[in-house]
């Protein structure tokens, strides 16, 4: 689900917060710590972004990108930094990745922003 909304990710991402994008970036965050949990434990050489292609990777950047703009409107109680750590980390290996298979050239809904 989180690549298919990918559209999703990409209009909310400079949206102010309401109910929608609240409810929408509570949801993110727990898709996106399952599958940092599920790389984790999996351990050794396995990275998500080995299995994705170059379009499942920008879809999934922008979802970082999204839980990036929007991390300062979670309350101070709730502790995501594990989470936001390994999507900074995958962020940069994503805007990487797109950098390396199309140099300057833009993809439709690119995520480098």
């Amino acid at each position: 689900m989180l690549l298919i909304d990918s559209n999703v990710y990409l209009k909310a991402t400079t949206k102010k917060l309401d109910s929608v994008t609240w409810e929408l970036l509570k949801s993110t965050i727990v898709k996106i710590d399952v599958i940092r949990q599920f790389e984790e434990e999996i351990g050794g050489k396995y990275k998500i972004e080995n299995n994705l292609t170059i379009g499942k990777i920008n879809q999934f950047c922008w979802a970082n990108n999204f839980l990036l703009a929007h991390r300062n409107d979670f309350p101070p109680n709730i502790d995501h930094s594990k989470t936001y750590t390994w999507v900074e980390t995958k962020q940069k290996v994503f805007k990487k990745m797109l950098d390396e298979s199309l140099g300057d050239r833009r993809m439709e809904d690119d995520c480098r922003i």
